[in-house]
């Protein structure tokens, strides 16, 4: 591979999923006091995890994956599913399942937002 193949493939370093909302501020503010996310203009990041938000008065521009059958919009590598579990917990957030081991041989939590975007934060189960 050439030299400028590999300095071009070192130059990306974050994906931000985009999520529509109906209200911008209100969804920084939970993701912020609920989810631990900083905020930085219309973004908020955790960790290396960063979400765009882009408010839309218009009916229907809010689309979790839920509303289509899926069960999650964002899957969150972490190291401890458990302690993600008990720190969102304890501040109120919305957990739909967890912290349980999979039958893929994951550890996975689910949490919906208030816009109804689900996050699940996961990892492999520790032997």
């Amino acid at each position: 591979m050439s030299e400028q193949i590999l300095q071009r493939q070192r130059n990306m370093k974050h994906a931000s999923h985009v999520m529509v909302v109906k209200d911008l501020a209100e969804a920084q503010q939970y993701y912020r006091d609920i989810l631990g996310f900083t905020i930085d203009g219309e973004f908020v990041m955790r960790e290396g995890v960063h979400f765009l938000f882009k408010e839309s008065g218009n009916k229907g521009a809010v689309r979790p994956n839920s509303l289509i059958g899926v069960v999650l919009d964002t899957y969150i590598w972490v190291e401890d599913v458990d302690a993600v579990y008990e720190e969102l917990k304890e501040k109120g957030a919305n957990i739909i399942f967890g912290s349980e081991n999979m039958d893929y041989n994951m550890r996975d939590l689910l949490v919906e937002d208030l816009n109804g975007y689900r996050l699940c934060f996961g990892g492999p189960v520790k032997e």
